[in-house]
């Protein structure tokens, strides 16, 4: 995708441009010596090659000794080793290294008025977005968007390099071809970059010279090679103010509310209304039931099922059938379970729930045997109790929050609450 910058295509300078990945651009040198024929034309036109059919085609080329990828003499496309393209979001050019000249196309933007701009971009195939500076956009006077949330673009290493919270949409125009246009969208950058190509290019020189290759867009000049005594650069920059801004929201640490959703809203909306202080000091709440779902099924065959495997588990080890069994006598004393009254046991299947339950063994806690209640077996229907709750919000401080006040005190506390989740 293109990186746009306003661009007088009358104008000789370079102009700024950013490169967002690296792409091979192989250097295509027309020879006029006689390698399939006798006749002086360039090796792609000689009738040796385009009478012959297309599956012998690659046998005249072998035979004269050229590359089949470039239709150069004196290398193959084996050992001249075409690099791999990438989908890195920064280029940068070493100083013992050869750089090779991306391609750029004039085209033209739609303003705010519908009129039509010429600008310059810089286009690479292997890159994953489009960006457009900021001050083509206030040039422009086209209405930028914010993002639903920052996007991070990350370069070498999945390093970040810069951070985008707005977008714009627009309306491209081939100034080669009339008839091609196509609307993109592109993220706003502050800064794409310096002056580019980094330097002017001899065309007198014949080795190392670029290729031009047309295209719906117009002749794009790409590849070629020259030596570069710059030092190494990076194309994607960023302003010392975001770069800045950063740090500080990493050393800060979160600071925007948490978003919740509807549901999540209506569920602590119903614990609000529906919660009893009790006199031993405890809270009692009512199952937050969402208002339109589909009916419970028969869930009884299921959890005598699972309980019929249950004890066939315990038959295989009394002691942990031991456990179980005073498990079980301890969430009765306490209240967390009670026994179903007589008159409740033809209760209709919509109306009731049979809770089936099973055994956790960790060794590695204070709590050996763990009873586990299973709210998301389904029943009959294919729905189970979960299904019919809603989901309240997270009560929880993020991690950074909890990890920093950890770090605050020069001494530590931790606790383990019996029972936390049947309290």
């Amino acid at each position: 995708m293109p990186d746009i910058q306003s661009r007088n295509p009358a104008q000789a300078k370079p102009s700024q441009t950013t490169s967002l990945s690296t792409n091979h651009q192989t250097k295509r040198e027309v020879s006029r010596s006689g390698h399939m024929c006798q006749q002086n034309h360039p090796h792609y036109r000689c009738p040796k090659l385009t009478d012959a059919p297309e599956y012998n085609r690659k046998i005249v080329v072998e035979k004269a000794k050229l590359c089949t990828n470039c239709l150069s003499p004196g290398h193959t496309w084996k050992t001249l080793g075409p690099e791999k393209p990438t989908t890195l979001t920064t280029h940068a050019t070493d100083a013992s290294t050869h750089s090779k000249l991306k391609p750029t196309a004039v085209i033209g933007i739609n303003n705010h008025k519908g009129l039509v701009v010429q600008c310059r971009a810089l286009l690479d195939n292997c890159s994953d977005a489009t960006f457009i500076q900021e001050s083509l956009v206030k040039t422009l006077a086209l209405k930028s968007q914010k993002l639903p949330r920052k996007q991070v673009i990350e370069a070498l290493q999945n390093k970040p390099v810069t951070t985008v919270t707005e977008y714009v949409d627009i309306n491209l125009t081939s100034t080669y071809h009339n008839q091609v246009q196509f609307s993109v969208r592109a993220f706003v950058i502050k800064n794409i970059g310096g002056c580019y190509p980094p330097q002017l290019i001899n065309t007198r020189e014949k080795a190392g010279q670029p290729v031009a290759q047309e295209s719906a867009l117009g002749w794009l000049v790409a590849g070629g090679s020259s030596t570069n005594n710059n030092n190494t650069r990076c194309n994607l920059t960023d302003s010392l103010d975001a770069q800045l801004q950063r740090f500080w929201e990493i050393e800060h640490g979160p600071t925007e509310q948490p978003k919740h959703t509807t549901e999540e809203r209506q569920a602590e909306q119903h614990y609000i209304s529906t919660s009893t202080h009790l006199k031993d000091g405890s809270y009692e709440v009512e199952l937050p039931f969402k208002q339109q779902t589909q009916p419970l099924g028969n869930s009884k065959a299921m959890a005598l099922r699972r309980f019929y495997s249950l004890e066939a588990k315990f038959a295989r080890n009394p002691a942990v059938r031991e456990q179980y069994a005073n498990g079980i006598e301890e969430l009765l004393k306490d209240g967390h379970i009670e026994k179903v009254p007589k008159d409740e046991l033809n209760i209709p299947d919509h109306d009731s729930y049979y809770l089936p339950h099973h055994a956790v063994m960790k060794e590695s806690t204070t709590t050996k045997l763990r009873i586990v209640f299973d709210a998301s077996a389904k029943t009959s229907t294919g729905v189970s109790l979960n299904d019919k709750l809603m989901v309240g919000p997270v009560i929880q401080e993020d991690l950074t929050t909890l990890l920093v006040r950890w770090r605050y005190w020069l001494i530590s506390l931790t606790s383990d609450i019996k029972q936390m989740y049947l309290a």
